[in-house]
């Protein structure tokens, strides 16, 4: 073996023949004024064409015109560019002159292009393309101008088609020379890789290994147990797929963001001594797997046995960083069985497995060789019964297994995942009940810390729902949703989910790793991106410094703080929170923030001022650099942001709250941001609580809040003393409400409060998920306020119990697994008063925080509250 380890590859080409756009050749074209493009061409011996095939992609749509036919339009939904359309047009050529006319519409598109590659093919096996460039000309007869050559930013090379990597197979033999000796393997790999020794996986590979981080920075180096081995010779097989490195990611239909091919490192150990290593001595080939991709999903042909004739070559492309896992890889965490399945008249079966799940399906079927077998994962069924696919964009969401016609074949997907409930399954002649068929649960192997449970069953069911949709995107990195073809590190998810995502689970390691890939993407005038890990994509919405996205740098660290007391963690990219807090300082006119791109996301018509959320944000950001330097004793720091502090909140006060019908104007949302984070007077923040109390009742005791609202508006009731009007809005069924998602047939939490309704189906497909977290911010509210454990102080070991809620809820049991140890809380309402059950862990002590406080230790208490006592602690 070598004397080191390389990162070795074996690229292929996988791309489709026939009619594509070339790099460096094909071109984007735009005017701007006028957005009609024509060329003339002249066509002779119409009779010699066999083939006359356009292909066109415009940013963001257009209709195509050949000698005044329509021949083609954008299907007029956002990121129509990244799916080209490709068509003959053979019956519409004529002899002679020919005029090609494309009509663009752009209504927001800062940088907008079109693009059309035209190739005819002759007997001969000639060819003649058209393509766009300066020779076109306009309706007044001005020249169009190239913006980009094919390839460039931000287009890149837009297909028609998706062409995933098939997997790479490695495989070297070695010797054990010593008997009972553990071998111990050390794997990482730009892109997606699994391990085998004799065919054999060990029992802790991780799925999806070694994980999404920053490639242009770090990759993580996992270590894998395979057990005691004997004296003797043996093989090693790696496998190596493109994974988030090289294969497709986002909406663009891209793939290829950080590398063109995926590469593999390993090191084998014998105990304690390196026997093996990754090299070009290493045989190199594919094999079953034809593809495999995150989004796409795989296909799989058992007849195919890997041929692994050539050599690995070595890896010339940019290496980061290997770095040690110190946080939860991504593992299967349950399994769940079919609940029904049902036959479509073509033949197919479409399966439930009773809630929606990030994951995938494996079977085990006995079928004639070449049968061809296909999974398809939805969320949820079309009102015909068939899947409701389109809310998954470009991801093709689909694994395909080829029977080899060997009896009981089992077959699961590696590579990839999918968010589903349902499935259809083609291709069997037998029933799938026969064919052990599974959903298997994948997630971040993170720790569950926190349950609830309470007398209502619909405020159980939407508890659960958090806790499904929560599942499903905490997958290697706090992601937006599991189904479509995105799922990305949304820092406004991670950020609005923080507070209750760290009390239910165990998010210590997770966070620290996720604000690492945030930090690794600052730019040097201290800016952050709205996602991590960061993908460079060419178009969209995705900026820096955006208000309550980028700002999650500062948030999940305080909260990883309080929570968990990440001071440590902390203080090590204090040097990188500074420098974002100061970005925004700088950029700032005076502590006035302008508005980002996002706002209150998903508000219900009821839009708060961009400007008036990006300067309270400014203001909390402040206020929690103040929090963190206070925890890591920064005196002269904390001086500095208190200023800015006190700055900040006049802003808000002059150019938001000056008088009576500027608070009157206030969305629940705004009025929420102020009670929360107390970012005015007391007075004002006294007419607040009026003003947002109003506006639930005015609409029928509704929400109205989006994104930046939802998660403390319930907090903020309580808070109020009205968490009588929290407990309404949880009962409520109608929308828009968490009851309404539940009474119609949800598992998780909705994207949109109306993702779907009885009266108009589904909401648009360009962004529905039925699987979101975001809505779910709101739920630490369930052990904080119903449970009671309203704050807990790591310091002096106190846990601070404040009762709530009673009579409105009339029993709840919650448990929390915090740093200190496990705290229960049980109460229920009865005839004279409300009887609790408190359970402290050693070495602690409470505070019940009642009209006269009680203090008590650690252990299991019996608590009676009655009613006078409870209503003189503020509870109505």
């Amino acid at each position: 073996m070598s004397n080191n380890p390389e990162w070795i590859c074996f690229p292929v080409d996988h791309l489709a023949d026939g009619h594509v756009f070339e790099p460096g050749v094909d071109q984007w074209i735009w005017h701007p004024v006028n957005h009609t493009f024509n060329r003339v061409f002249n066509v002779e011996n119409l009779l010699d064409v066999i083939e006359a095939n356009v292909l066109i992609s415009v940013d963001e749509g257009y209709i195509l015109y050949l000698n005044d036919a329509e021949v083609c339009r954008s299907d007029s939904k956002i990121f129509s560019w990244s799916r080209p359309v490709s068509v003959s047009i053979l019956n519409h050529l004529k002899s002679g002159d020919n005029r090609l006319s494309i009509i663009c519409f752009n209504t927001y598109l800062d940088k907008p292009g079109a693009t059309l590659s035209f190739k005819m093919t002759y007997k001969d096996g000639s060819e003649r393309y058209i393509r766009t460039n300066a020779e076109w000309v306009t309706e007044s007869g001005e020249k169009a101008q190239t913006v980009a050559i094919m390839g460039e930013m931000p287009w890149r090379v837009p297909s028609a088609e998706v062409f995933p990597l098939p997997v790479v197979h490695f495989r070297k033999q070695f010797r054990v020379e010593k008997n009972k000796l553990a071998l111990k393997l050390k794997l990482s790999a730009l892109g997606v890789a699994e391990a085998r020794i004799n065919g054999i996986r060990p029992d802790n590979h991780p799925e999806l290994l070694p994980g999404w981080t920053d490639y242009y920075k770090i990759v993580p180096l996992h270590e894998l147990e395979f057990g005691i081995y004997e004296v003797g010779d043996y093989e090693i097989e790696l496998m190596l797929a493109s994974g988030w490195y090289a294969g497709y990611l986002g909406w663009e239909r891209g793939r290829g963001y950080y590398g063109e091919y995926p590469a593999v490192y390993a090191e084998l150990y014998a105990g304690d001594e390196a026997i093996l290593c990754t090299d070009t001595s290493w045989s190199a080939g594919i094999g079953p797997w034809l593809d495999a991709d995150i989004l796409m999903g795989t296909r799989f042909d058992a007849r195919k046995k890997p041929d692994l004739h050539a050599r690995a070559q070595k890896f010339d492309g940019f290496v980061p960083k290997l770095v040690n896992v110190d946080w939860e890889p991504v593992r299967i965490v349950g399994i769940l069985n079919p609940i029904s399945v049902a036959e479509t008249q073509q033949g197919s079966y479409i399966v439930d497995f009773g809630r929606i799940i990030a994951g995938f399906v494996s079977f085990e079927v006995s079928e004639v060789a070449g049968t061809e077998i296909s999974v398809r994962h939805a969320e949820v069924l079309n009102p015909d019964g068939s899947l409701y696919l389109e809310n998954i964009r470009m991801a093709r969401a689909t694994d395909v297994f080829i029977s080899s016609g060997k009896e009981k074949e089992y077959f699961r997907p590696y590579f990839t995942y999918h968010g589903f409930r349902y499935v259809e399954i083609s291709g069997l002649s037998q029933d799938p009940l026969t064919c052990n068929l599974r959903a298997h649960r994948i997630k971040s192997d993170i720790n569950r810390l926190g349950t609830f449970s309470c007398d209502n069953e619909l405020i159980n069911s939407i508890y659960n729902c958090y806790i499904g949709s929560s599942e499903c995107t905490l997958v290697d990195i706090p992601t937006d949703c599991a189904q479509r073809d995105e799922r990305l590190g949304w820092t406004g998810d991670g950020s609005i989910l923080a507070e209750v995502h760290m009390q239910t689970f165990d998010m210590s390691r997770f966070y620290i790793k996720w604000l690492r890939d945030l930090f690794h993407a600052q730019r040097e005038d201290g800016a952050l991106p709205d996602i991590a890990p960061y993908v460079e994509f060419g178009s969209g919405t995705i900026g820096w410094n955006n208000a309550a996205w980028s700002d999650a740098a500062v948030w999940v660290s305080s909260q990883l703080v309080r929570e968990y007391g990440n001071v440590e963690d902390i203080s090590t990219a204090w040097d990188s929170l500074e420098k974002y807090a100061d970005s925004l300082w700088v950029s700032s006119e005076n502590g006035y923030r302008r508005g980002g791109n996002y706002g209150d996301w998903l508000n219900v018509n009821a839009p708060t001022p961009l400007d008036f959320i990006a300067t309270a944000f400014h203001a909390i950001v402040n206020q929690e650099m103040i929090f963190l330097c206070e925890q890591l004793e920064l005196l002269q720091s904390k001086d500095r942001y208190s200023k800015r502090l006190m700055v900040i909140k006049q802003v808000l006060e002059d150019r938001f709250a000056a008088n009576e019908t500027q608070l009157n104007s206030f969305t629940q949302t705004a009025c929420v941001l102020i009670l929360r984070f107390g970012l005015l007077s007391e007075k004002k923040m006294n007419r607040c609580a009026s003003i947002l109390v109003s506006d639930i009742l005015s609409r029928d005791v509704s929400l109205s809040t989006g994104f930046l609202g939802t998660p403390w508006l319930l907090d903020v009731l309580s808070e109020i003393g009205r968490s009588d009007l929290a407990v309404r809005l949880l009962k409520k069924e109608t929308f828009p409400s968490w009851g309404f998602m539940v009474k119609n047939g949800a598992t998780t939490l909705w994207e949109h409060w109306d993702s779907f309704t009885p009266e108009s189906g589904f909401k648009d497909p360009v962004m529905n998920s039925l699987s979101h977290a975001s809505l779910g911010g709101f739920a630490f509210w369930f052990y904080k306020r119903a449970g009671w454990i309203h704050r807990i102080d790591l310091k002096s070991r106190t846990f601070y119990i404040k009762p709530d809620v009673a009579p409105y809820l009339q029993k709840v049991s919650v448990s929390r697994i915090t740093r200190l140890g496990k705290v229960s809380v049980d109460w229920e309402v009865d005839s004279v008063g409300i009887s609790a059950k408190i359970e402290i862990p050693a070495d602690c002590q409470a505070v019940l925080e009642l009209e006269n406080r009680q203090n008590f230790g650690p252990g299991l208490h019996h608590i009676n509250i009655p009613y006078s006592l409870y209503k003189k602690n503020g509870n109505n």
